[in-house]
């Protein structure tokens, strides 16, 4: 299994396909979407939910069979299935779930106008002298490009956010070089980028249709 699933929330703006939505959740998914006060956020975890079911799918399982435990800094695992690693991230429009047997990170984010504030908080010296060369036109693209890098792999490894971006692939470069960073680019606006010691996954586009079929 090697897969990533996405899904655009928009599907379910609409409060009768919401609703509809909703109400195939599993209890425990049914109380993280209501944990949210913004419409936005219960979409983005509703449709995470959908995502995950899918991908339990392919294992011949539902949410309702497993309990999804969570790790120290919120990386997520289900008891008495190993095999089964998944990551999921959201950003504007998008919720995306990669599901595979290898551990694996994704993040997907917006991309918006960057700040030199944060690229000092993310780049290394090498990492922020290669981005000054980067014509202007480009560098919120690379911005979020390697935004999304270090955050996949973070995820991958279970990390905290608490880690120093800066130094994030410094000293363990021989970890890095056993890893495949896949940059998808076909969500237009958006970036996401995958960490995975596998190829690169196969890219699943989840409807609304699809589900409430």
């Amino acid at each position: 299994m090697n897969k990533l699933f996405y899904m655009n929330v928009n599907a379910f703006k609409d409060r009768d396909a919401f609703d509809r939505a909703y109400a195939k959740m599993c209890d425990e998914r049914k109380k993280k979407i209501d944990s949210h006060k913004m419409f936005s956020d219960k979409l983005r975890s509703l449709c995470a939910g959908i995502l995950i079911e899918n991908g339990l799918k392919e294992y011949g399982l539902s949410q309702k069979d497993v309990s999804i435990m969570h790790g120290e800094h919120g990386k997520p695992y289900i008891p008495g299935h190993e095999e089964i690693n998944y990551n999921v991230s959201h950003s504007g429009d998008y919720s995306i779930c990669a599901f595979s047997d290898s551990p694996v990170g994704v993040d997907i984010e917006r991309i918006t106008d960057y700040n030199d504030l944060l690229l000092k908080k993310l780049a290394s010296r090498g990492e922020a002298e290669a981005f000054s060369s980067i014509p202007q036109d480009k560098k919120n693209f690379e911005f979020f490009s390697l935004w999304t890098k270090k955050e996949s792999y973070l995820k991958y490894t279970g990390q905290g956010i608490s880690t120093d971006l800066r130094t994030l692939f410094q000293g363990n470069e021989d970890k890095i070089q056993s890893l495949n960073f896949f940059k998808g680019t076909n969500l237009n606006g958006y970036v996401y980028t995958i960490c995975t010691p596998l190829d690169m996954p196969e890219i699943v586009e989840i409807t609304a249709d699809e589900y409430l079929s």
